[in-house]
This record gives structure tokens, C-alpha cells and sequence, in this order.
């Protein structure tokens, strides 16, 4: 499974899931966000457990892995299971 953020508000989280080899987007709470990391990204959830600054895990992961010339592009890291 590939996924991405691209958005973030109060209640909701903006992702992107790869189906059939284009983008669908979704929006989704953080409680559902913090499901879907769980169980499909488990590798990505030990690092935020190890790392947690006292924060949330969607603000955790926003800008994951982006570097400066991605955020100027508008890209999102892509997580891969």
C-alpha cells in the first residue's frame, strides 16, 4: 500500500491512497489516521512511539520525510507498507 498526506485540519486528515496506479483522495479523522498507521504501516509507528514529542500522530507524520525542495514543490512523502 502507498500513501501520502496532503492535508491536515482540527478534526481531519487529507491522504492519498495509490489504487490502480493513480491517486484517490480521502479525508479521514485522526483516529482513523492513527488506525490506518497501525495497521498498515507498522514500521512508521515504532518510530513515532520511540520519537513522540507529546504530539498527535497525524502532526507527527505531516511533512514526514519531506525536504526543503519537496515542500517548495508541493510534494508529500510517500509511506510504503
Amino acid at each position: 500500500m502507498k500513501m501520502r498526506i496532503v492535508g491536515i485540519g482540527i478534526t481531519k486528515v487529507f491522504i492519498q491512497i495509490m489504487k490502480d496506479n493513480s491517486w484517490e483522495q480521502r479525508h479521514i479523522d485522526r483516529n482513523e489516521f492513527e488506525n490506518l498507521m497501525r495497521n498498515e504501516f507498522p514500521n512508521y509507528v515504532s518510530e513515532y512511539e520511540e520519537n513522540n514529542m507529546n504530539c498527535d500522530m497525524a502532526d507527527f507524520f505531516y511533512h514526514y520525510g519531506e525536504t526543503d525542495a519537496m515542500l517548495r514543490k508541493g510534494e508529500a512523502y510517500i509511506f510504503q507498507s
